[in-house]
């Protein structure tokens, strides 16, 4: 018999009687307008210093207050006011009718402005604000040494648009004030994504009621154990830092949040550790290691500053500020190490802040001397290198070494800036005319097309291999525009002084001025750096490309850097060795040819003659005899190139390679569709989904909305607009026109070719014309359908964008079979209300859905219900089933 231990179970009762829980959320408004208490207190972080600190006043003029009329006042469901109700002041701004208490340090007056400070608080439901410079913090005051266990619920008041905001926990040793922004406990989680509108919901303003409108209101969880010694603090923090708004006022942030729990709990030291999130700040694992590598950099660098040969300006020199700024950051690491503020929780973050400052500091090193002949600054932010800049002036557009060009991305030709005055910008610089908003100004500014681009082009003075540097980025980018810009590198192409490049073909490029992923609303600088192997009158061009985006919205750009070299030092030029060694690739044209990837291609290619070589013509499922002779022709040097290769270059494979892929696209792209012949009524719905084209509700003038919808969308949407489901149209009558084509009509009007409904004018010979689209298949047997309108042989895709005057389908200019011709969604329309003094007594009463199935019983949102009354007549109506 196994003997009792009631020592043990002693100590388990003991353990357990003695864990405490201290929960937020339980907290007294008593407790709240003091502060808080021994554990829970309340702070703003800001990210540009690190450091916490104390709201200033506690009362009812907080920001909290100030409501969008758009985003109404409920979280999961409930108020956040004890009362319904809000004031506007003569501004146009909302409050909240009985306004709530909060910890802040600036009221509400003018909330449009300063609102970084404005808005962020802490209220007595423990709601917070966050923006991108502070955070609302709930610290928790461990009030013993030992082990916790954290159990919270987080949840967004709103968002339909932005990134998800995060809830960061960091800690903070007992005293210390002031935490570095990449500093966390190794957790950050995520809540308020951007996942749609709730469905079904209605009344989204205040002034119908405020209903909750999109699925961030959903709740999160989360939980992480610890330990901590007394006096150590946890700050939970609801954090934004990595938002980068369209516009500068800190409320489109959408960034409130409530704690709806937040449990701490004193646990044993094996349940915390069995926690899938453990963290113990006291471990000092890899800290020494970290210690000793920060000695070992500074014992380099202080043996480089003892050399005079190596510090100064110059090739293979390292400067005195470079030096000195290395001392400083490395400085800095050793304060936080003194403060405790390093440990094992975090030393991987102090120690690739490290590595960073050893990189910069090497990466300081002259590589080249730009001071020597053959080396070249046209711009540059280092002070050093500054006296050698080469200007820009009226008399230097000479290509020795550097041109001004624009690039005209249709022709794929470079044309040659003609005039130096004062350009559209203001400043002086090289242009086409000065109306124009394309130019190069003396100071590095461009500004691009949506066709053309400014070019810088260099022309080697002699052979070699050339270090080719360039510094671009955004000065003042649309943030409400997502059209990020492009720095391309071509090798350019002189043909009977023609200089062209297709822009399909580049060295080198990088995408820059995203106003979402850079993280600098756009601004952030982008580095280019490539080595490039030219001869003599070679000539490469670097084009600012905003025509990848078909947008050159604020797409003004700056050079701030833009080298070019072929010697290290004076007598040293770069060699290949050097090269392969360097840390940038390298263009090399002149290298022979590897031909794997022509190799590779050309057995697609041979399977494509196979299928194609027999079926040429201009019949329905032949391919255009004109595509395959061309084809064929770049077939039979494919198998010569690959054959022999001979002495054939990289670029000039390339160059094949790519002009034999779009051979291949075209001629399979020949391949004439089959027809297919349409009558009656058709409604036109995307494959694979139950999403149909619609008309929708009219705009001013004679235009109906185009839409792609399913019906409980059309039906979501009347409900909402509160229409009529049977005002939409998703059927359309085929009308085959004389010229050939259809054109599709409605009771309002006719489809046009984009996709919308335009009423008919009185003599709507023209209208029906420019209307008329043709409906192809791929193969016979298919079901999906291409639809072309006639008018430009274009041919719809399938989303709408908006183009002026209404929505419009996208569009291609090769077959998109993405569309199935169908009857149109089953819908069953409201009956008319019985008005006769006969008997209404309900005998029976029956549920279905819209399209016509019985259901055992309503079930929420709109269903039909179908009334028998005593005197034998049958009425059936839609109704809301909340």
């Amino acid at each position: 018999m196994k003997r009792f231990n009631f020592l043990m179970v002693l100590a388990m009762t003991s353990s357990i009687a003695f864990a405490q829980t201290y929960r937020l959320t339980e907290m007294t408004k008593e407790t709240f307008a003091a502060g808080g208490d021994e554990q829970w207190s309340f702070q703003k972080y800001e990210y540009g210093t690190g450091k916490y600190t104390s709201f200033s006043t506690y009362g009812d003029e907080s920001t909290c207050n100030f409501l969008d009329q758009f985003i109404p006042e409920r979280v999961m469901g409930e108020r956040i006011t004890e009362i319904d109700g809000y004031t506007q002041d003569t501004e146009g701004n909302y409050w909240a009718g009985n306004k709530r208490f909060a910890w802040y340090d600036r009221k509400y007056e003018a909330p449009k402005t300063d609102s970084n400070d404005k808005f962020i608080y802490m209220t007595e439901n423990f709601e917070t604000y966050a923006n991108p410079k502070y955070a609302g913090v709930v610290s928790f005051t461990a009030p013993a040494d030992g082990y916790y266990a954290v159990s919270g619920t987080i949840v967004r008041q709103d968002c339909f648009k932005l990134n998800p905001l995060h809830l960061v926990p960091r800690f903070r040793k007992q005293g210390i004030e002031t935490v570095d922004s990449a500093v966390t406990m190794g957790f950050a989680f995520a809540y308020g994504d951007k996942c749609g509108e709730l469905e079904n919901f209605s009344n989204t303003g205040l002034l119908e009621g405020g209903q909750p409108r999109f699925k961030a209101q959903e709740p999160v969880d989360y939980s992480f154990a610890f330990y901590a010694k007394k006096g150590d603090v946890v700050s939970f923090e609801t954090s934004a830092a990595k938002h980068y708004l369209y516009t500068t006022w800190v409320r489109d942030i959408y960034g409130r949040s409530f704690f709806k729990k937040l449990d701490i709990e004193t646990i044993d030291k094996a349940t915390a550790e069995a926690m899938e999130n453990y963290v113990d700040p006291y471990n000092m694992d890899g800290v020494q290691e970290f210690i000793d590598k920060m000695g070992k950099y500074e014992t380099e660098v202080g043996m480089i500053e003892g050399n005079d040969e190596l510090v100064g300006v110059g090739y293979g020199k390292y400067s005195q500020e470079a030096i000195n700024k290395f001392y400083e950051e490395v400085a800095e690491l050793y304060e936080a190490y003194l403060n405790g503020a390093i440990n094992g929780m975090n030393v991987a973050i102090y120690d690739k802040k490290l590595e960073e400052i050893w990189n910069t500091f090497q990466n300081s090193k002259a590589n080249f001397d730009y001071t020597v002949e053959g080396n070249y600054v046209l711009f540059t932010d280092d002070e050093n290198i500054k006296y050698v800049q080469m200007p820009i002036t009226a008399d230097t557009n000479n290509d020795q070494p550097f041109g001004y060009y624009y690039y005209d991305v249709n022709k794929g030709q470079y044309g040659k800036f003609s005039t130096f005055a004062n350009t559209k910008a203001g400043k002086e610089g090289w242009c086409r005319n000065t109306g124009e908003w394309m130019y190069i100004s003396y100071d590095g500014d461009c500004h691009p097309l949506n066709n053309m681009a400014p070019t810088i082009m260099f022309t080697a003075p002699a052979d070699g291999y050339y270090k080719v540097g360039i510094t671009v980025y955004r000065p003042n980018p649309n943030m409400k525009v997502i059209n990020p810009l492009y720095i391309r590198a071509r090798m350019v192409t002189e043909v009977e002084s023609v200089l062209s490049c297709p822009k399909d073909e580049e060295m080198f490029s990088k995408e820059y001025g995203h106003v979402e992923n850079d993280g600098m609303q756009g601004k952030a600088p982008v580095d280019l750096d490539f080595y490039v192997h030219l001869k003599e009158g070679d000539r490469i061009a670097a084009d600012i490309d905003a025509y990848t985006s078909n947008r050159n919205s604020s797409a003004g750009t700056k050079f701030t850097r833009f080298v070019v070299a072929r010697m290290l030092s004076e007598g040293n030029p770069i060699t290949k060795e050097f090269v392969d060694n360097a840390d940038f690739p390298c263009y090399d044209p002149y290298r022979l040819a590897d031909m794997s990837a022509l190799e590779a291609l050309l057995v697609e290619a041979r399977a494509v003659d196979e299928k194609t070589k027999t079926n040429t013509g201009e019949g329905e499922g032949q391919y255009a005899e004109e595509a395959y002779t061309a084809f064929a022709q770049l077939l039979a040097q494919a198998e010569a190139y690959v054959a022999n290769p001979g002495d054939a270059t990289q670029r000039e494979i390339e160059n094949f390679t790519n002009s034999f892929n779009k051979a291949i696209a075209a001629l399979l792209a020949s391949r004439k569709p089959f027809n297919v012949a349409v009558e009656g009524k058709t409604a036109i719905r995307v494959a694979g989904t139950e999403k149909v084209l619609i008309q929708k509700d009219p705009a001013p003038g004679a235009y109906y909305y185009g839409a792609i919808m399913t019906l409980d969308e059309m039906i979501a949407d009347a409900e909402k607009n509160n229409r009529n489901v049977e005002d939409y149209r998703w059927s359309f009558t085929v009308n085959p026109h004389a010229d050939g084509g259809y054109y599709l009509t409605t009771s309002d009007g006719v489809l046009t070719s984009d996709g919308y409904v335009s009423a008919l004018p009185p003599n709507p010979t023209d209208v029906l014309a420019d209307s008329r689209i043709a409906f192809y298949k791929q193969e016979k047997t298919d079901s999906t359908v291409a639809i072309c309108r006639m008018k430009d042989n274009m041919y719809w895709d399938t989303n709408m964008q908006w183009k002026s005057p209404y929505n419009k389908l996208a569009l291609s200019g090769s077959p998109l079979y993405k569309w199935v011709l169908c009857e149109g969604p089953v819908y069953i329309p409201n009956a008319i209300e019985l008005t006769d003094n006969v008997s209404r007594s309900e005998v029976k009463v029956e549920y279905f859905t819209l399209d016509g199935r019985r259901l055992a019983a309503p079930v929420k949102g709109i269903v039909v219900k179908r009334t028998v009354f005593g005197n034998g007549t049958v009425a059936t109506k839609k109704i809301v089933v909340k």
